[in-house]
């Protein structure tokens, strides 16, 4: 018995390993200190911001909320797991469909960088740390939007589907509420307030997410895109969007 307990006990190791290898991997990607350049993005809160519809923490976990539920979130999201099927399915021509589809699909023009602006920089940094975990079809692509890009490599780096999807929406979360901290402006209590409330969302996100047709796709947060539109025209910025 001890002797047969060996092999068991190394395969346990191994696997155990290699979790704490992909979550210290999706960490790392997926942190607020990952050169992507999220920190100079507000998706529109700016513009928010300065017109009075956000100016406390109640109001910036309703914007968030709207973001992700009927938002961009809810887009990246099933952008990001359709990337990451795409990768785990080798299906290459789905990837670069997906690619040219997400890059096209932002309302405005400030959206349009804010999420290849980012996919790009993401990719960059990927390819300088680890080369083997940007799929070759993506080296190919011109504009890669942001989700894409997270979605297909962690596939590439075998991070699981549900992982990937959790730290997608919570970096995302972490860089708006770091906007939050700067604009409305929110305290360190409040803002971590904030993310415990949104945080808490998540779970039930990601399962929707991982569930849903590709048909959902899309989103009516109307107030998001003008207040994106009306960004590029406000007198002082501190944000690309």
């Amino acid at each position: 018995m001890a002797g047969a307990a060996t092999p068991i006990r190394a395969i346990i190791m191994t696997d155990r390993r290699a979790q704490l290898s992909e979550a210290l991997l999706i960490q790392t990607w997926l942190s607020p200190a990952f050169p992507t350049g999220g920190f100079s993005y507000s998706h529109a809160l700016e513009t928010l911001v300065d017109e009075d519809r956000v100016a406390s923490a109640d109001e910036v976990v309703a914007w968030l909320s709207s973001v992700l539920a009927y938002g961009g979130g809810w887009t990246d999201g099933l952008l990001c797991r359709e990337a990451w099927r795409a990768v785990a399915h080798s299906d290459n021509d789905r990837l670069g469909e997906l690619a040219d589809f997400a890059a096209a699909l932002p309302g405005t023009t400030e959206f349009e960088l804010e999420t290849v602006a980012q996919g790009k920089a993401f990719l960059r940094a990927v390819a300088a740390g680890w080369p083997d975990h940007v799929p070759s079809a993506l080296r190919e692509q011109g504009g890669v939007a942001l989700p894409i890009a997270v979605g297909a490599c962690c596939a590439a780096a075998s991070v699981d589907q549900d992982r990937t999807l959790a730290a997608y929406l919570g970096g995302l979360t972490a860089h708006l509420i770091s906007a939050a901290c700067r604009l409305v402006p929110l305290g360190q209590s409040d803002a971590q307030r904030a993310t415990a409330a949104i945080n808490a969302q998540l779970p039930a996100l990601v399962t929707d997410l991982i569930e849903a047709d590709f048909d959902r796709l899309g989103a009516c947060a109307w107030v998001l895109d003008l207040a994106s539109m009306s960004h590029e025209t406000l007198h002082t910025r501190l944000f690309r969007s």
